[in-house]
């Protein structure tokens, strides 16, 4: 459904479409600002959520982009990896003493990041302990739980 030929999109209740996902995890959010999954507009802690969702977008979530694609070049790939773990590195050294990208509050930014932990699982990429720990604590969330296993990727 997405022109772009990409995942992802949300198609909206008016018939639009809305694509990419920062762009749409910001819109679900502000659906229900109450749920403190991004900070209300003028505080200084949404554009540092915002400024999460570039980095992972842009940094993170592109980087995988050839480990996916069966005709990219093994020298490539490793490239990637080499960059990815360096990325992790740096999100890692953030998290330290901190259970979510914020400090305490879980925020959109943690859902994107939690993906991108999935990913690295999948594509054996190894992460820093305190990577591994936030994703272990985002997993034991129940609506994260119950997403998971709606979407058959857990018991």
């Amino acid at each position: 459904i997405n022109p772009k030929g990409y995942v992802p999109a949300l198609t909206l209740d008016d018939g639009s479409l809305l694509g990419e996902g920062p762009a749409i995890v910001q819109y679900l959010a502000d659906l229900k600002p109450d749920s403190g999954l991004l900070p209300k507009v003028g505080d200084i802690a949404r554009y540092h959520v915002i400024e999460w969702l570039g980095y992972i977008n842009s940094e993170m979530h592109k980087t995988f982009s050839p480990l996916f694609a069966a005709d990219e070049p093994d020298t490539v790939k490793a490239d990637a990896r080499a960059k990815l773990a360096k990325r992790f590195e740096f999100v890692g050294k953030m998290l330290t003493g901190r259970d979510y990208l914020m400090g305490a509050n879980f925020t959109v930014a943690d859902a994107y990041l939690f993906v991108m932990t999935s990913w690295a699982i999948f594509q054996k990429i190894a992460v820093p302990r305190s990577v591994a720990d936030f994703r272990a604590r985002v997993t034991a969330r129940p609506a994260v739980h119950r997403a998971l296993k709606a979407e058959g990727l857990a018991a």
